[in-house]
């Protein structure tokens, strides 16, 4: 039997569900100013494509560059040149791409064939997820409570080699073995309702934490024996209860949550989009929170006390639907889980605590967001909608300026570890915020 034949394809149920709405999109992945790759198979076959004719050969050299410097390899050998707005040359006037009208997919770069699509392989399964920084997959992750479902699906949407992780049948590398099994502890975890969010992020934190010494990327010899004990010792609903008792107890001080949120925000403020809906946000809590996003400015005692309590007063107002938010935020963190495999981070704490300073930087951006102060006295119906739509822009806008730029991902994951932010407190703090 061939090996494409013995392949599983799978894919979470948002991703199903997705199809790109093309013109109709508020925030099209060929704008924004984005690098868009090409590459040399698809170069040589936009190529051929536009040769037929002196005007489309100028175009074909106009609108597409080589890469110059020793960076050039066959998959990143040339880049879409952009208008002076951000746009990629070939996005048209009706918001479609004119290569795609007028030539077919097939001439497609990989990165624009397969955006915003993500496919991970694990031995013979395939497995497709996406990213949130396409506003429709964030609409079809966050607002559909079965969207972390895993399907069988054809094998169309694969169509294309490129994966972004992959795990062999029996991996040699102790950290890597029981990716999936202790992925998918994880993901049971999260979906365990009976807690609110906070009672489930924890939960992942303190199973995290238990591992920790001997579950790591320096791990040369697994103790699976002490993994299946910690395994069954987190699933005892006994002992999950006696955790959220305990997490609902412990004095949490959101400064510290503050200050890595104002951190994160100042680091990115400037990235195109992010820009404005950070301004919005800090309009809606008040002068605190404008002075303590002063670039390169630690906040005072007074700002960042200031900036708690309105933060505070915003989650009290909109506390009716929390159990909504939460659900936001559960299928953004299961994709997180599904998406960013945890053997990127050095250990399982580490990578829960990026997740919960992504969280926690959201949930302050969307309940300081304008539109929930717009329908604050309007019908709860309205209110729900509003909420919708503040979180697809939010994670949207969000994902374009943290979650694609791999080097300012993992800067974030040194300075927390190098500032000593990596431990079961500090996970706590975050996932309350």
């Amino acid at each position: 039997m061939s090996k494409a034949a013995a392949d599983t394809h799978t894919a979470f149920r948002y991703m199903k569900r997705f199809r790109c709405i093309g013109g109709d999109c508020e925030a099209s992945c060929c704008s924004g100013g984005w690098n868009i790759t090409i590459d040399r198979d698809h170069y040589d076959k936009t190529r051929e494509a536009m040769k037929a004719t002196p005007a489309t050969r100028q175009e074909f050299d106009a609108k597409l560059t080589r890469v110059k410097t020793v960076a050039r390899t066959d998959r990143h050998f040339a880049l879409a040149v952009l208008q002076n707005n951000g746009d990629c040359s070939f996005l048209a006037a009706d918001r479609l791409c004119s290569l795609q009208t007028r030539f077919g997919e097939a001439v497609l770069s990989d990165t624009c064939a397969v955006y915003p699509r993500s496919v991970s392989r694990a031995g013979s399964r395939l497995e497709l997820a996406g990213v949130t920084s396409c506003p429709e997959v964030g609409r079809q992750l966050l607002l559909h409570e079965d969207a972390m479902e895993l399907d069988l699906v054809p094998a169309e949407p694969f169509s294309r080699p490129r994966t972004r992780h992959v795990l062999t049948e029996r991996p040699a590398r102790a950290y890597e073995r029981y990716h999936d099994e202790l992925r998918n502890l994880i993901m049971d975890l999260l979906s365990e309702n009976t807690y609110p969010l906070a009672t489930r992020l924890c939960v992942v934190a303190y199973f995290a934490n238990r591992t920790l010494p001997f579950l790591n990327a320096e791990t040369r010899e697994l103790d699976e024996g002490r993994l299946l004990l910690e395994v069954e010792r987190i699933q005892d609903a006994g002992v999950r209860a006696d955790l959220h008792r305990e997490f609902a107890d412990m004095p949490i001080e959101p400064a510290f949550s503050s200050r890595v949120v104002l951190a994160l925000l100042s680091a990115r403020s400037p990235v195109a989009g992010l820009r404005e809906v950070v301004d919005r946000c800090l309009s809606e809590y008040g002068g605190a929170a404008a002075v303590a996003l002063t670039p390169l400015r630690a906040p005072s005692p007074e700002h960042l006390r200031e900036l708690v309590l309105a933060y505070q007063n915003h989650k009290a107002a909109w506390a009716e639907y929390a159990p909504r938010i939460d659900g936001y935020f559960t299928n953004y963190a299961k994709n997180y889980w599904a998406l960013e495999w945890y053997v990127s981070s050095p250990n399982l704490l580490a990578h829960a605590v990026l997740l919960f300073a992504r969280l926690a930087t959201l949930r302050f951006l969307l309940l300081g967001h304008p539109l929930l102060a717009a329908s604050r006295d309007l019908p709860a119906a309205d209110k729900e909608r509003a909420l919708d739509r503040a979180v697809v822009e939010t994670v949207q806008k969000f994902s374009r300026a943290f979650e694609h730029d791999v080097k300012f991902t993992t800067s974030v994951k040194e300075r927390l570890a190098s500032a000593k932010m990596v431990t079961l407190a500090h996970a706590a703090c975050l996932a309350s915020f």
